[in-house]
């Protein structure tokens, strides 16, 4: 039943006519007010009532684009942005592509061709597509796909889901499904091109079970996680992670540590790379098991912070069946922001390095497409600048120079990267 104010006036006026006679009762004036004093209450709940919250079935991520999440912590950052009435179903995507020049020292690739050191590629280098259906105010679902390289196929990138509302059952919630394991922040990237930090040790879309309970600035996360290990088939393993994210003295300070039982056999670079890994490794690293652990950081005042990162094994490692210690990387460097002619810039600048890793594959950046690769990359630098020149559109130069183990020569990587979120 519907009211409004027109209607509820021409209500009284006509209790009040028909009640209004010189020869009105006490008992009548007394059911008179009774009556004043409903349609008084019922008008106060006309006047509260309030539209229904509609958001629709369909709606795009234009406004944080998912792209642009971070990979470790998507759940977190996908239940703090959905907002409390969202559609039913959010596309989203990511269209990368790269003019990519290239020149250094003649390398012998892992697979034993001849990387060209010096020459030129244009790349379409990365699509997503992301797909989130909010099932009700409790579960929430995320299914993305990718076409990157070294296939150039279509493939499932990640499919999990999410239990819990932060609003309502704030502050724990359940992931559930395959996507980037929790471990580690491994920021220092550029738009195309990792830091060592990051291509090494992050680990990709695994499957996983993880609890989270947040509570004022903190954050823990505890939970399983499936590798591929071959010494221990399919194994079930441990990981524990906690993040410290508040303002002190209007510094924003970001501090996380991650620890993970086991990393050989995870579909990370360090974690292939062991014997007792993937079917397709073909490097000497040698461990059953082995732990790993991580520390980060990010500290500053808006627009600028320092960033670092420091993550490695636990036990020590057999190289070429030499005893070599723990391998390890780490990370140091630089973020901001500023505006130039009223167009937004975001900049950074990485240091990264490792340890006895000589003999690990990781991605060589010249021509992205064939996906080369050397085994063993010393040290890094990564600088980038990305400019919005129309929304959720990126375009900027990124420069990345690599040394390599044993003086075995270096090769540097120019980049236009243009990026677009839609």
């Amino acid at each position: 039943m519907k009211f409004n104010v027109f209607t509820l006036s021409i209500l009284i006026c006509t209790i009040n006519w028909t009640f209004a006679d010189n020869d009105t009762t006490l008992q009548q004036q007394a059911n008179l007010n009774q009556l004043q004093a409903q349609i008084n209450t019922l008008q106060m709940q006309v006047n509260n009532l309030q539209p229904d919250s509609q958001s629709g079935v369909l709606g795009l991520d234009t406004a944080v684009p998912f792209g642009t999440l971070s990979k470790v912590q998507m759940p977190e950052a996908l239940l703090t942005t959905r907002g409390n009435t969202p559609p039913a179903l959010v596309l989203g995507g990511q269209v990368e592509t790269d003019l990519q020049y290239w020149n250094g020292s003649n390398i012998t690739t892992t697979s034993g061709t001849n990387y060209n050191a010096n020459s030129s590629a244009l790349s379409l280098s990365r699509v997503y597509l992301f797909n989130e259906a909010n099932i009700g105010p409790h579960a929430l679902g995320m299914i993305s796909f990718i076409n990157g390289r070294p296939s150039q196929n279509i493939q499932l990138d990640r499919a999990f889901l999410l239990l819990g509302n932060l609003n309502a059952s704030h502050p724990f919630y359940i992931t559930a499904g395959s996507t980037y394991l929790p471990f580690g922040a491994f920021s220092g990237n550029g738009p195309l091109d990792n830091a060592l930090t990051t291509n090494l040790f992050r680990i990709s879309p695994t499957d996983q079970l993880i609890a989270n309970y947040g509570q004022g600035p903190f954050l823990v996360q505890a939970g399983t996680y499936s590798n591929n290990s071959t010494s221990v088939n399919n194994s079930i393993n441990g990981l524990t992670s906690i993040l410290f994210n508040d303002k002190i003295a209007n510094i924003a300070v970001n501090l996380g540590a991650s620890y993970l039982s086991n990393i050989v056999g995870t579909n990370s670079e360090a974690g292939v790379a062991f014997n007792n890994g993937t079917a397709s490794s073909t490097t000497p690293l040698n461990s059953s098991t082995n732990p790993a652990y991580d520390f980060n950081f990010s500290i500053g005042i808006a627009p600028f912070s320092v960033i670092g990162e420091y993550v490695s094994t636990l036990r020590s490692v057999n190289n070429n069946d030499v005893n070599v210690g723990t391998i390890s990387s780490w990370m140091l460097g630089t973020v901001g922001k500023f505006a130039l002619m009223s167009i937004p810039y975001n900049w950074q600048l990485s240091y990264s390095a490792t340890r006895n890793l000589q003999n690990v594959p990781m991605a060589l950046d010249g021509d992205y497409q064939q996906n080369y690769k050397y085994a063993s990359i010393k040290n890094e630098w990564l600088a980038s600048i990305q400019g919005e020149y129309w929304q959720n559109v990126y375009l900027g130069p990124e420069l990345d120079y690599d040394d390599l183990y044993n003086n075995a020569g270096h090769t540097y990587t120019l980049t236009f990267d243009a990026t677009a979120y839609f």
